[in-house]
């Protein structure tokens, strides 16, 4: 076994744990809450009641006799989900998540059970696995509910193994008629059976058998059932007339199991242990399909938890692996947006390679995530293959015309049929939760599922989880959100829809996560789904078809590479000697608060305008490599580039085309037996041009005038651009400027002022004071433009945080004006606050403390609002009240006065990037405070 171990320590617990996804899980989870138990629901998601939420098989043929099943039907049927013996998807994940909630059992998604931990005197605890890593919850009791007794096998209970596995995966098609005749009984051998579910909708359904390989769905059987859907969908367009123009919108994520192992124990008791109990199919031979049945064995194994259940006390344990594979050349961990394209073109240069995904398909936000479409970004390589397979797969799928953007089921199939045929072996549902790194070079990682952890050597890693898991785990440095709080881009909630004849998707931000903490991870998702939520039937045209299975997160770690890419290399068009990519796309930052963002992002769309101006530029390798470690590629979003210059670069097109740089890199080191770093940009560069990647005539830069000929442009249509190339310009444009506040010309003097603030410079403060007195509302146009530009802001708006910048002490009373307008803006608020924790005097010291005194009689702050991006959601709120308070603390914690009192509401705040802002702000040892919000969270021991 691999030389590694590691110690881990309790540091939340509960009466009793209850391990899994499924429907066994949640009604033994309910049942001990039933008890007055305090219940954990555990498991890596996304969502609860898995046999009908994740595989989409929700056959209910007769009622069910179990009580808290019985609950969830009738909460589905009282919304429109229930339909001759079918249950809703969606509706389903919804009701199952309220229901657990208002009888408050706390659920912790995307994390891997991986073993009971305990002792002569009983269970101790279980040790999870996620992207933070390993953690230790105490428990008094254990209920294991994984699909298979994962738990149980792990602790030593002997199993029954099947010679082989029968699966089906449900496909749901959208435009259907009635009549089903014509449909054969099987395709390429395989069972095939329909049913009609909503009007209009028929669900197909496509069986297989595959050798069993110690889970639950064969890795086998979850690619080849993925793979028939295309010809299951040509088939059945082609022999039934019902079916001739109706479209695939879903497919079940997940293969349903119709039969699993059994264990050898004699009923739900666990051998060893008197406070462990099974549930699930593996324990009574049911069939895992059987939803009363495993909500019946749940029942019972919640009960008896319960009544055995003791208090739970701190636990240790060591964390060993169980099983080590054989070397291979490249891991890839995750299999997203750009993973799934790093594995094939390691394998097309000849790495054997193998991919750890978390969920269950390839593709990332394309295929999972609801966002079927591209937004700008630059074709090429690899990723024109894969998109042309999935525009001929739609095409067998309902054709292009049904579909808005591309199909994401087509690029799934497109993936997997890809992967397959170049050799990639694809282990879903596995968790990255620790790297091994020797002498400062990755040398394997250690996954983790269900009752299993396993190292896999390797010669070199590509970190395409998104958030720089690997990276972080081997120790890289990261940078994490915006510099003024810490937060991250907004994450969205996406999910499918109907748009007349065709298929389409709604997408709205719901606000922030750390998505690096799966317990912020499991509120985001939790919070997004229920926005969804009616209390009465869909009206026609309005049901969901699905739930996007993925978050929309758009950000969180960024690696410190070798080289980090700014904003102001965008904006220049900058091309490096190393490029291996390339961005182009506008600054799709999803924020509304500039205020909080950096200076030049502000500057770039508050006060120029700038936020729709398209930039190109060039990526280079050494963005690809953490500093500090080798034989680690970074294949995601969570590259080196600043947190300004993310909001560009993160487009489907320009991740893939990252994964293919990643991969190829990986491969060719590892088939040279050296480094990523050692290994240097050339060979990659040669590999990506040979797939059209790298782009011969690609020519970004930006050719700035010369700061003479820049200047007059200040006082016409061009004032915005030049305005920005002067403060590039820096100390040379200074005097210049300060010429032009003498000019005729209004809007010259205004940016002239504010590009002097933008280099330090206070010359130009009095046309500033001036625009915030007058609260003047010009906003940054061109004389050709017919509307604003979006993202912009008045000039007064703008003023504020530029006064801040040079520190202007004059400026303050009209910024603590701006503070005493009870119907001011909600950023401008924020802004002010801000701007005079930067100026520092006394006297913005007095306005900031006079403006806490109120927020301590309760004043009131204005409304704002998160983006919408298409479709038919709607905007939600911010929680400006969070945003005051935090800055106007900062603002006077650094001037020397003690106004933490403020927070004292969000130092157990449920949103896990609130929480620890605000314990940071209050100059607390986040080690001294155990993750968990207060007493509706799980119990956190204190030690």
């Amino acid at each position: 076994m691999a030389d590694w171990s590691r110690q881990v320590a309790s540091t939340s617990g509960a009466e009793v744990v209850v391990c899994g996804c499924g429907t066994a899980a949640f009604s033994a989870a309910l049942a001990a809450r039933a008890e007055g138990r305090q219940v954990l629901l555990c498991g890596p998601g996304p969502a609860l009641v898995d046999e009908v939420t994740v595989s989409l098989a929700g056959d209910l043929p007769t009622s069910p006799t179990d009580e808290h099943l019985a609950r969830l039907v009738a909460r589905v049927e009282s919304v429109g989900g229930l339909r001759d013996g079918w249950l809703d998807g969606p509706l389903t994940e919804m009701a199952a998540d309220r229901l657990l909630a208002e009888a408050g059992v706390q659920v912790l998604l995307y994390v891997q059970p991986v073993a009971i931990v305990g002792g002569e005197a009983g269970a101790q605890g279980v040790l999870l696995a996620g992207k933070h890593g390993l953690e230790l919850v105490s428990a008094g009791s254990v209920v294991d509910a994984t699909a298979d007794g994962a738990l149980f096998a792990a602790s030593g209970v002997d199993f029954l193994a099947p010679e082989s596995v029968t699966v089906g995966r449900s496909a749901y098609l959208q435009f259907c008629g009635e009549d089903l005749r014509g449909l054969p009984d099987e395709v390429n051998g395989m069972a095939l059976a329909a049913r009609h579910t909503q009007p209009g909708e028929v669900r197909l359904t496509v069986t297989t058998d595959a050798p069993y390989d110690g889970l639950p769905v064969p890795d086998e059987a979850a690619v080849t059932t993925r793979a028939a859907v295309e010809a299951v969908a040509r088939v059945a367009r082609t022999a039934c007339p019902a079916l001739a123009t109706a479209a695939v919108s879903h497919t079940g994520h997940r293969p349903l199991a119709l039969n699993v192992r059994r264990t050898l124990t004699d009923g739900p008791a666990h051998p060893r242990w008197a406070n462990v109990f099974g549930a699930g199919a593996w324990v009574h031979g049911d069939r895992p399909g059987d939803l009363d049945r495993l909500a019946v064995g749940g029942t019972q194994a919640g009960a008896l938890a319960a009544a055995q259940a003791r208090q739970p006390m701190g636990c240790t344990t060591t964390a060993e692996v169980s099983a080590e594979r054989g070397t291979v050349d490249v891991v890839v961990a995750g299999g997203g947006t750009g993973g799934a394209v790093a594995a094939l073109a390691a394998a097309r240069l000849g790495a054997s390679v193998l991919v750890y995904e978390a969920g269950q398909f390839c593709g990332g936000i394309g295929t999972g995530g609801g966002i079927h479409v591209y937004y700008h970004g630059v074709r090429g390589g690899l990723q024109d293959g894969i998109d042309e397979a999935t525009e001929r797969i739609g095409e067998a799928l309902g054709g292009r015309e049904r579909f808005v953007g591309f199909s994401p089921e087509a690029k799934k199939i497109a993936f997997e049929c890809a992967l397959a045929g170049d050799g990639v072996d694809v282990r879903y549902e596995w968790t990255v939760a620790d790297v091994v790194v020797r002498d400062g070079r990755v040398a394997g990682v250690v996954a983790a599922r269900p009752g299993l952890l396993e190292y896999q050597p390797c010669a070199c890693v590509v970190d395409g989880t998104g958030d720089g898991d690997v990276a972080a785990l081997a120790g890289a440095p990261m940078t994490h959100g915006r510099d003024s709080d810490g937060v991250a881009h907004a994450y969205s909630q996406s999910c499918g829809t109907l748009q007349g004849e065709r298929i389409s998707f709604t997408n709205f931000d719901a606000g922030y996560v750390d998505a690096t903490d799966p317990d912020d991870l499991t509120r985001a998702r939790r919070f997004g789904i229920q926005v969804y939520w009616r209390d009465e039937p869909c009206p026609p045209g309005e049901r969901l078809l699905y739930l996007a299975p993925l978050l929309g997160l758009r950000q969180s770690r960024h690696a410190v590479t070798d080289y980090v890419v700014t904003l102001a290399d965008q904006s220049r068009g900058a091309s490096f000697a190393d490029d291996v990519a390339y961005g182009r796309c506008h600054y799709d930052n999803h924020a509304f608060d500039y205020e909080n963002e950096s200076d030049e992002a502000r500057f770039w769309c508050w006060t120029l305008g700038r936020w729709r101006d398209h930039m190109r530029h060039g990526v280079p390798y050494r963005s690809l490599l953490p500093q500090g470690i080798d034989g680690l590629v970074m294949g995601s979003r969570a590259l080196g580039v600043s947190h300004d210059a993310h909001m560009l670069f993160r487009m489907q097109r320009d991740m893939q085309r990252i994964g293919e740089a990643a991969g190829a890199a990986a491969a060719l080191a590892a088939r040279g037996a050296t480094t990523p770093r050692a290994l240097g940009a050339e060979p990659v560069r040669a590999a990506l041009a040979a797939t059209g990647a790298l782009l011969s005539d690609w020519d970004s830069a930006v050719v700035a005038p010369a700061i003479d000929e820049l200047v007059p442009a200040l006082a016409g249509d061009g004032a915005r651009t030049a305005s920005w190339q002067l403060y590039l310009a820096g100390a040379a444009a200074v005097e210049p400027l300060v010429g032009v506040l003498a000019a005729e010309s209004a809007q010259a003097r205004w940016y002239a002022a504010a590009t002097l603030a933008m280099l330090g410079r206070g010359e130009g403060v009095g046309e500033l004071r001036r625009a915030l007195a007058q609260r003047d509302e010009t906003r940054p146009m061109s004389t050709s433009d017919t509307h604003h530009a979006e993202r912009s802001a008045p000039r007064w708006k703008s003023a504020i945080g530029l006064l801040g910048q040079v520190g202007d002490r004059e400026a303050v009373p009209l910024l603590a004006g701006v503070l005493a307008d009870p119907a001011g803006d909600a950023d401008a608020l924020v802004g002010a606050v801000r701007a005079l924790g930067r100026i520092g005097s006394a006297e913005a010291l007095a306005a900031l403390e006079a403006y806490g005194e109120r927020l301590e009689t309760g004043e009131d702050v204005p409304e704002a609002y998160l983006q919408l991006s298409m479709g038919g959601g709607r905007r939600l709120p911010r929680d400006i009240a969070w945003f005051v308070r935090s800055a106007l603390v900062e603002a006077l914690s650094a001037l020397g006065a003690d106004h933490r009192h403020l927070l004292d509401g969000y130092l157990d705040d449920e949103r896990a990037w609130v929480r620890g802002r605000a314990v940071q702000l209050n100059d607390i040892d986040p080690a001294a405070r155990l993750r968990g919000s207060g007493e509706a969270a799980r119990l956190r021991l204190r030690h």
